[in-house]
């Protein structure tokens, strides 16, 4: 089913860095799931689609195939995108906090 959005791999040259190396199995990543996450946070498919890498609209898989994403951030920025990083270390270096307290850069 997860298919339907995926889109030819052929068209762009992975470097094999971009993904782990020494990934965890779908089974030790579903125990973790299990114990540690709510089930409120549920999996999108019957068959789990472990995605190792995002840049823009794109997505990719441990495998290395090329996903497009119309889910997540895209419809803002996209993945990774070279100003919000920017600015997400800029500011995650002085400060990173939740809407709990007061700050400045909250408003």
């Amino acid at each position: 089913p997860y298919q339907i959005c995926k889109i030819n791999s052929g068209d762009i040259s992975l470097h094999r860095s971009l993904f782990s190396e020494d990934p965890l199995s779908e089974k030790e990543i579903l125990s973790y799931r299990s114990s540690h996450l709510g089930k409120n946070l549920s999996l999108s498919y019957k068959v789990p689609i472990k995605m190792v890498r995002a840049k823009m609209q794109y997505m990719w898989d441990q495998e290395g195939r090329k996903y497009l994403d119309g889910v997540n951030n895209v419809a803002h920025v996209g993945h990774c995108h070279d100003a919000v990083l920017s600015t997400m270390h800029r500011q995650a270096s002085l400060l990173n906090t939740n809407t709990r307290y007061l700050s400045d850069h909250l408003v």
